[in-house]
Parts: C-alpha cells; structure tokens; sequence
C-alpha cells in the first residue's frame, strides 16, 4: 500500500503487509504475519496487544512491546489535565486489579491540598504573631487600625508569594517528579483518623497513630514521595497513610532551626516536631530522632523544614546505652570503688517525652494572657481574614479541612483552645514563651 488507506470493516491479512504511506483503522484488523508500517498509523479505537510470549525479565523479546529506533522513548498525552485521577501509566496484575500507578497533581489539586492550605494559613498565623509581639499588653487596637497594620505588611505578602511559587513549580507526578523519599502506606491505629502529610508519628507493631509514646519507629508522614510502596487494598485507602521510610521530607516544625539540627518529636502528640542542636541532646532521645535538618529556618510558628529521614537510630540508640554501662563500669573500677552492674533497662524502653524545648513553669497568668488577648485578637482577626481573601482568590477548597475553618473563621477561640491545650498546644507553648519573655524586657 502506497497512498493513505481507510479501513472501515473487519480486514484479515494473511501475508505480509508493507504500508508506506498514512494508514487509518477504524475496524477490526486480524494480521497472521508481520506487518512493516512505514508512514504514521492512527489508531482511534482502543489497542489491545495479546501476546502468548513468556521469558525473563532480561530477555528483551519477552516483552510485547518494544519502541526502539529514536533518540526518545514513549509519549503520553491525556486529554485535561494532569490530575491525580488520570493516571499516566497504571499496573495490572491478574483479575484486572491496578497494582501501581504513575499520576499527575494539577495546580487546581495542589492548591485544594491540606498541605498548601495549611503552609498558607500557617504562614498567616505567625506573622500575625510577630506583628502581635511589637504591641505592648496595654495597648487596644479596633479592626480597623489592626487592618490597616496588615496591609502595610508587606512581609505576608513576599512570603505567600514564595510559598506559592515553591509549591507551583514542583507540581508533577509522583513517580519521578518532586518527591524526594521513599514511602509505604501504612494502617492506621484508628481508622478514622485524619492524619496529614508534614505531620510525625509514632508506629507501633507496625499501625501508625499520632502518640508517639512507646512508639517503635518515629516516622514523618510523606507530602509527594517519589515511590510509594505497600499499596493498601483497593476501597481501604482512607484506612493507611503514607510514610516516609528514606530521603528528603518536608516536617511541620515548631520554631526555628538550623541545618544539622536533630528533628524530634514535640511530646504533646500533635504531629509536630522541634528541632535540637546535637550538642544539646540526651542520650536518653536518641531513639526519638525523625531525621537531620537540611535546611535553615527563623520561623517563630510552624514551618515545613526539609529534614532528610531514614537514619537507624534504634541501633543508635542501642549502641548509646551499651557504651554509656561500659563507660560507668570503667569509672568505678578506675575510682576504686565497686564496679558497676552493667544497667538492667533496656535500650528499647518507651521513648521519653520529657525534653520537649518548652519551659512550663514560665508561662502566661489568666490575667497575662486575657491582656495580651485583648490586644492581640483584631490583629489575628485581620491577618486571617486576609488569608482566607487569599485562598479564595486561588479557588483553594480550604472549607473542607475544619482545623483550618476554626482559625479563619474564630482566630480568637483558636487562641484561647490553643492554650488550654486541645488546639496546636505545641504551638501555643512556643508563643507562650515568647510572649513571656516580651513581657520581661
């Protein structure tokens, strides 16, 4: 065949075919032999390659489809967007049952994520905070003088800018796109928990849950792995969450840190974490170390840090305490005095939640705290109002998450929840502090 053929009905082919120029099929084509195709061929109808070849995973002819012959391999276009629901590739085992997938993340998806939202509200949340800091107890600020100190911040508005521009341009797949660790999905100790990406969490006989006492392993929950391993059974998704087991992930850390910093747990089973410089950790935390900052941060609220996880430190932990019963035997004898009995606690003892970087003794008065309320609450009012301005300006579906409802809707009763610890007490321990020390100088 020489020029463009159309094939409209069943045609069968019981010889070679040699197709030089534009072939469309648009029937069913049944070909016994090779078929040699010179020109484009366009399918419009669903193909199917049912190939009776066996071999192994080496053999190059026991696959039934080869591309070969450019610089570049296979092209897929789908018809919309990118979003998680189209799958570029996806993996079938027997009975037709999708084991693996590659997908795609739109922007309107990123922007509808719990990741963005929160990043975005947070980042509200505390220069709201630091604007509230500048401001003396005593003083009474209206809406109105409050908003007017908003709109002359411009450092809300560079930080939105960055956050956006950051998440934007990592938009991709999550197989060979952004994501920087390696993650299993994971049972939840209790189904029905909601539990976010940047959030710790402690596992236990390998079911995961916030509470990070006794935990076996103190993990990171993935944002965008690049490979996701332990597919759950199709219809119980919402019953797993993705952890991070090796590489870059983003943690929800409260207040600053620098890179090489050690990244904990915060002890109050919030899914947050703090950061601890290695000269100022125990020994006794070592088997709660997450992973090491990869980046720095002067935030005073909660931030996603970079922290690169995967680091063994149960047997860190382990190895700590041998040594530790070592060193004290070798300090007796060499004292002269009765050597020590080599240390009956386990190294695998229930993680210590002790050390959590918050001095609760030094904290807000009701009377404190009721007087920097009045003054702080317009400016969190104004901030959050312009934050929720800002997401609905990007079409965000922020009304889904209620954590993020409550403060943009009720900064103030947030405020007050925060510190009577049913609400981010983390976070509140850390404004705590500071607020204090303000009131000091």
């Amino acid at each position: 065949v020489n020029a463009t053929s159309d094939f409209e009905n069943s045609v069968n082919i019981n010889s070679t075919l040699d197709v030089s120029g534009v072939t469309n099929l648009e029937g069913e084509l049944n070909v016994g032999w090779d078929l040699d195709v010179v020109g484009q061929s366009d399918f419009h109808s669903r193909v199917l390659i049912d190939a009776d070849i066996n071999g192994s995973q080496t053999n190059t002819n026991a696959y039934p489809l080869q591309v070969k012959g450019s610089n570049q391999g296979v092209l897929i276009t789908l018809d919309g967007s990118e979003t998680e629901n189209n799958n570029f590739l996806s993996f079938v085992a027997n009975q037709d049952q999708i084991v693996g997938r590659v997908e795609g993340q739109s922007l309107d998806e990123l922007q509808d994520s719990f990741r963005f939202i929160w990043d975005v509200v947070m980042g509200g949340l505390e220069q709201a905070f630091v604007l509230a800091e500048g401001i003396a107890c005593s003083a009474q600020l209206d809406i109105a003088e409050s908003g007017v100190m908003v709109a002359n911040n411009a450092l809300l508005g560079v930080q939105w800018v960055e956050l956006t521009a950051y998440y934007e341009l990592n938009v991709g797949v999550n197989f060979g796109s952004g994501g920087a660790d390696y993650a299993e999905y994971l049972p939840l100790l209790n189904p029905t928990d909601k539990i976010y990406p940047g959030e710790v969490v402690g596992v236990k006989n390998g079911y995961v849950s916030r509470n990070t006492d006794g935990a076996d392993h103190i993990m990171v929950v993935s944002t965008h792995p690049i490979v996701v391993g332990n597919l759950p059974p199709a219809g119980k998704e919402s019953e797993y969450v993705r952890v991070a087991f090796i590489g870059q992930a983003p943690t929800q850390v409260i207040g600053g840190a620098k890179g090489g910093d050690y990244i904990l747990p915060s002890g109050n089973h919030d899914g947050l974490a703090i950061a601890v410089p290695a000269s100022e950790l125990p020994t006794s935390r070592f088997k709660e170390i997450i992973g090491i900052t990869w980046e720095e941060s002067n935030a005073t609220g909660i931030r996603a840090i970079n922290v690169a996880v995967g680091l063994n430190t149960n047997d860190l932990a382990n190895r700590m305490a041998q040594l530790e019963d070592r060193v004290a035997r070798l300090e007796s004898v060499l004292l002269g005095a009765t050597a020590v009995e080599p240390s009956q606690t386990p190294a695998t003892t229930a993680v210590s939640t002790t050390f959590t970087g918050i001095n609760t003794k030094d904290v807000l008065t009701d009377e404190e705290f009721e007087a920097w309320l009045e003054s702080a609450a317009p400016i969190f009012e104004s901030y959050m109002t312009e934050t929720k301005n800002m997401l609905e300006e990007k079409g965000s579906n922020y009304q889904q998450y209620e954590e993020i409802v409550f403060l943009l809707n009720q900064p103030k009763d947030a405020l007050i929840s925060m510190r009577e610890g049913v609400f981010l007490t983390s976070l509140w321990n850390h404004f705590d502090q500071r607020i204090k020390a303000q009131m000091k100088e």
